[in-house]
């Protein structure tokens, strides 16, 4: 948009800000000041999550004011070309600057999401604009632990650059800064369970608390049920003759998680992953009735469990 409309620009005429850490005064300022000899001028805001429906209630950073920007929204300047970038599924209709842009005439555009050859062309292009390189498994990592939510990765990317230092991102430092998605260390667990290897499992709860505090027992069990209610899926498929590609297809799932369950449900007995399910409701109902705290419950399951 920025190509089609304003054609010509460099660094006077063209600013990007990242609304996580500028103050919206800031951005009113840019939007008020256009450079003498330019007939027009592009602001790109980065990140404007004012704009984005969340239960918490929005805060404005310390020292800030917000009424010139809303002033503007309401009556923009037609030189000013203001792009404000919202990584949300739903923008908040009912807040002020909503409001306000209505009234001033902005368009409201729905972006859709890359798909995965998108993320692959598009994360080494990021890093190479910011002045530093990624290496390919530091990439295919960075996209694997941010699960192409764009404003994570924002978020991520900048933190691996800031720490890289002008030097290449490696995967070791995506390994060490980034945290894997919750969904993957259960599913790793739940693999260490189905495979007989409990300890490993309990390595896995350990690192899950010292990697990310993400231990809370409740939420955990919950994941861990829908994963045994999701070998049981895959368990009653395969009876009915499908095999791990189709069972891919039927469970929107990779055929590489598939085929891993496929490995796992057949080395368990018959009764094994509905007592799984049971006991895990068990040891929920005992927190709930404060028998016992949610992290002892959830080791107690792992200890006890048995194929």
């Amino acid at each position: 948009m920025v190509k089609e409309n304003l054609p010509e620009h460099d660094e006077l005429n063209y600013v990007t800000l990242d609304m996580s850490t500028t103050k919206l005064i800031d951005l009113s300022n840019e939007c008020l000041a256009l450079p003498l000899g330019y007939e027009k001028k592009a602001v790109i805001a980065e990140n404007f999550h004012y704009l984005s429906k969340t239960r918490e209630k929005k805060r404005l950073l310390k020292g800030d004011d917000d009424e010139p920007l809303i002033e503007f929204f309401k009556d923009p300047d037609p030189a000013i070309l203001l792009y404000l970038l919202v990584y949300t599924d739903t923008l908040d209709e009912k807040c002020e600057y909503y409001k306000a842009l209505q009234e001033g005439g902005a368009k409201f555009m729905e972006v859709a999401a890359f798909d995965e050859k998108q993320w692959r062309s598009f994360i080494p292009r990021f890093f190479e604009k910011r002045g530093v390189q990624i290496e390919d498994g530091a990439a295919n990592e960075l996209l694997t632990r941010t699960g192409g939510d764009y404003s994570l990765f924002i978020q991520e990317g900048n933190k691996l650059i800031a720490f890289a230092d002008g030097e290449p991102v490696t995967l070791k430092m995506v390994q060490d800064l980034v945290t894997a998605p919750l969904e993957d260390d259960i599913f790793a667990l739940s693999n260490a369970l189905t495979r007989g290897n409990k300890k490993e499992a309990l390595h896995i709860y350990k690192d899950m608390n010292v990697t990310s505090g993400s231990g809370t027992g409740i939420p955990l069990m919950n994941m861990l049920a829908n994963q045994f209610i999701f070998l049981d899926q895959v368990k009653y498929l395969h009876y009915r003759g499908m095999e791990a590609i189709d069972i891919a297809d039927k469970l929107k799932c990779s055929t590489g998680r598939a085929k891993a369950c496929l490995f796992n449900v057949r080395k368990m007995s018959d009764g094994c992953i509905h007592r799984a399910i049971d006991e895990l409701y068990r040891y929920q109902s005992f927190v709930f009735q404060g028998k016992m705290s949610d992290r002892l419950a959830f080791e107690l399951f792992l200890t006890n469990f048995e194929l």
